[in-house]
């Protein structure tokens, strides 16, 4: 639910600024732990909430090495989930 956190919540020039805070968190977190099966889809629903409820102006205003970090994680976390998938039904 944290990723999915907008409105009157925030002043618009502090959205980019939790946007960033939490990107760092998250990434932290999943490059610490190795993910079961069974986690795939939250931790896809919180990529899918951050992308639908923050702005492209938020993700341009967050650090890029931090979005760079951000969409490689994505990229792998959905090579893998495919990989797995394609691996089930063989």
């Amino acid at each position: 639910q944290l990723a999915s956190l907008n409105g009157i919540i925030f002043h618009k020039d502090t959205q980019f600024q939790y946007l960033a805070h939490y990107i760092e968190g998250l990434l932290h977190m999943l490059s610490h732990i190795s993910l079961q099966e069974h986690e795939n889809f939250g931790v896809a629903s919180i990529f899918k909430n951050l992308l639908l409820m923050f702005t492209v102006q938020n993700f341009n205003s967050i650090e890029a090495l931090l979005f760079k970090s951000f969409i490689e994680t994505f990229t792998s976390l959905t090579c893998t989930v495919g990989r797995q998938a394609a691996q089930e039904e063989s």
